[in-house]
């Protein structure tokens, strides 16, 4: 008498598959781990914790920067009054289906406190745009005719961070 053997009960279900990746996925990790580990003991110890290499190099590449930019604007020009751009500071707060964004913006960089403030409800739409709908502007409440669209507006409102000097 001959056997046949049902082949459907041999082949590995998606719970084993997934469990053979992880093994793999997890050995490669280590592995990756082991040979960084194994290199950087080679290199030898820089316990210069100090300065380590990476900030060093950034400082020459800001002082070189520093001292070119003198060059040009002058030595008795401040590096503050040479930025004369709007700055705008941006804070976003989950909120609802969007977000509460509040907005301080400053005429130059080298000002100590906004002159405008702003905040905002912001919810995507479908078509990857979004809707703007004005809440507050320099801390008094200006959206009476959008309450509605708006959801919890007394929460809204205390989401939005106005500055403080």
């Amino acid at each position: 008498m001959e056997q046949h053997l049902d082949p459907t009960y041999l082949r590995p279900d998606l719970l084993s598959r997934c469990l053979a990746l992880g093994v793999v996925a997890v050995s490669v990790g280590l592995a990756i781990l082991f040979a960084g580990w194994g290199f950087s003991s080679l290199r030898g110890s820089t316990n210069d914790t100090k300065n380590p290499p990476c900030v060093s190099t950034l400082t020459k590449v800001l002082a070189a920067t520093a001292a070119e930019t003198t060059k040009v604007l002058g030595a008795n020009t401040s590096f503050a009054s040479a930025i004369q751009q709007e700055v705008v500071v941006f804070w976003s707060v989950r909120h609802g289906s969007g977000s509460i964004v509040t907005g301080w913006k400053f005429p130059n960089g080298n000002s100590s406190a906004p002159t405008d403030q702003y905040c905002y409800f912001n919810v995507p739409n479908a078509d990857h745009s979004s809707t703007k709908i004005d809440i507050s502007r320099n801390g008094i409440f200006i959206g009476r005719e959008l309450l509605g669209q708006v959801p919890d507006i007394g929460e809204a409102q205390k989401k939005c961070r106005w500055w403080r000097s």
